[in-house]
């Protein structure tokens, strides 16, 4: 395989592996731990169709024996042709590498009468800073990046489901019927209520049990209740299970699209603002992320995204079954934020049929 080839499988090993892992990134990393192990290792050209190594008996071939392929790259511009000498190729295969190196080198030069120590020092600091890297963590090299990561990549928080808030949400719910009898039967309002008031009944009720030393608290809900770090690092990119999301601000400089997301949720839908019956069930929502939070809970982090939410009347859908998006039509600015495990990543299509009024 090609060393970019070799670069890209590590890093999705490095993926695979539990946070923390120390396996190479890159070909250059492999390398240096096999040196520093005291291995070896040996580079062999392979025929660009699979066919033969170039060791042995074929080491000093140009051409595959099966195929008739050239062993070497042939550019517009590539003197590597048949008939070519000997010295010449060997000249290309050894020496000018080790050329090219040289100009690397004096790059170095600072100070044109001691060439030679501003070539050691700066070398000498290249390698003691890649060796320092190896043996902290939560560093990386400079200017090469790590897996995937523009913002940062690791597994969903545990606490990020429902079933130790859960009996808390139901018992809030009955708190605030009984605290507004007048208002038992009007259920948009009591739903009102309970969002604009649970965080601090939550924290006052953990807090009683915790003095009641009621060991029935989790450490995860004390966190919660606790509520998150007031300052809150924003991303461009996040890697969740797999998956990259991206800010649309990220997409709108990339060929790639990953800011569409999708929200299946069970909710409160009312016909209009009137609507003193409204009904619940499932409902999708069509969103774009215009921001990436990670908030910070001390024991554990919950990445959330804030995005711009298309509103009912800018969706169709077609008679053949296409959801038709009109993502000028933002709406639901009231609630934006939507947790980074709830929603499926999609992508969104241009029409290509464009109709023009007359």
């Amino acid at each position: 395989m090609s060393d970019v080839c070799f670069t890209e499988l590590s890093i999705l090993q490095g993926d695979l592996l539990p946070e923390g892992n120390t396996i190479p990134t890159s070909m250059y990393e492999a390398k240096k731990t096999l040196c520093a192990l005291g291995l070896s290792y040996e580079k062999m050209h392979a025929c660009p169709n699979d066919c033969i190594l170039y060791r042995k008996e074929y080491e000093d071939s140009t051409n595959c024996p099966t195929c008739g392929i050239s062993r070497w790259k042939e550019g517009k511009d590539s003197i590597l042709k048949e008939g070519v000498p000997a010295k010449v190729v060997w000249y290309f295969r050894w020496m000018y590498p080790f050329e090219r190196y040289m100009k690397v080198l004096k790059g170095y030069v600072q100070n044109r009468t001691r060439p030679e120590g501003c070539i050691a020092e700066r070398y000498i600091a290249e390698e003691a800073v890649e060796f320092c890297t190896q043996h902290l963590s939560n560093v990386s090299t400079v200017g090469v990046p790590s897996s995937q990561k523009m913002g940062v990549s690791k597994p969903l928080s545990g606490c990020t489901n429902m079933e130790e808030v859960l009996p808390y949400i139901e018992q809030h719910m009955i708190h605030i019927k009984t605290a507004y009898p007048k208002f038992r039967k009007r259920t948009k309002w009591l739903q009102d209520k309970h969002n604009s008031t649970f965080i601090q009944w939550l924290r006052f009720k953990v807090q009683s049990e915790l003095e009641e030393d009621n060991h029935g608290v989790s450490e995860n809900l004390r966190w919660l209740a606790a509520g998150p770090n007031m300052a809150a690092p924003l991303y461009r990119s996040y890697l969740i299970k797999g998956i990259k999301f991206n800010i649309k601000a990220q997409d709108d400089v990339r060929t790639t699209q990953n800011s569409g997301v999708y929200l299946l949720a069970h909710t409160m839908q009312v016909a209009s603002a009137k609507d003193k019956n409204p009904i619940l069930s499932n409902m999708g929502f069509y969103g774009v992320i215009q921001e990436i939070w990670d908030l910070d809970y001390q024991k554990f982090t919950i990445p959330v995204f804030r995005c711009d939410w298309i509103d009912s009347s800018g969706l169709v859908v077609d008679e053949l079954g296409f959801t038709l998006v009109d993502l000028s039509k933002i709406g639901h600015r009231n609630d934006q934020f939507v947790l980074a495990s709830q929603v499926k990543q999609i992508f969104f299509v241009d029409d290509p049929i464009i109709v023009v009024g007359r």
